[in-house]
């Protein structure tokens, strides 16, 4: 029981938001890869499997596609689906006392956002998630922008160099 107590869900909040970027990045993203094999598995149990129609949009060049994909889409993606979403419902106090509505809402509007088939739908709500939940765990240490931009980054990164050369 002093195990429990000494990891509670309080504690280990407490920990990721004074933690250095260069700490927080790598255990949210083992935190991300943990989370979607299970997401992985619940998609393939419940028998979800369509095909991604529109994500062939990609350039071909493999350069501008990291350009895109890694370096631009987060910034916009992490304004648009963590920043703006956490701003204004923040500014009602319903919101504030209810942060996991905030989360709802922001994971809900990216895995929307990502409709490529449903599939991939349900993992990037999953994956927003993550991004929203990094955002408002930093938010104490001021950098929530750029943590959640690092993080959506470095996935982002990871997803085209082992789609394209794995």
């Amino acid at each position: 029981m002093e195990l429990f107590k000494t990891w509670s869900f309080t504690r280990i909040l407490a920990k990721l938001e004074i933690m250095p970027l260069y700490w927080y990045i790598p255990v949210a993203y083992s935190a991300l890869c943990a989370l979607l094999f299970p997401v992985g598995q619940l998609i393939d149990w419940l028998h979800i499997s369509d095909k991604i129609v529109a994500s062939q949009n990609m350039p071909s060049n493999i350069w501008l596609k990291y350009l895109l994909v890694v370096l631009a889409a987060p910034i916009l993606e992490t304004f648009l689906y963590q920043a703006l979403p956490f701003y204004f419902l923040s500014l009602f106090q319903f919101f504030r006392r209810n942060v996991w509505i905030i989360i709802l809402v922001s994971s809900i509007g990216f895995g929307l956002a990502h409709n490529f088939s449903t599939q991939y739908s349900i993992h990037t709500t999953f994956v927003g998630f993550i991004f929203i939940s990094t955002y408002i765990i930093r938010t104490k240490k001021k950098d929530p922008f750029l943590s959640t931009y690092i993080l959506h980054a470095v996935f982002n990164f990871m997803a085209i160099t082992l789609s394209n050369f794995i």
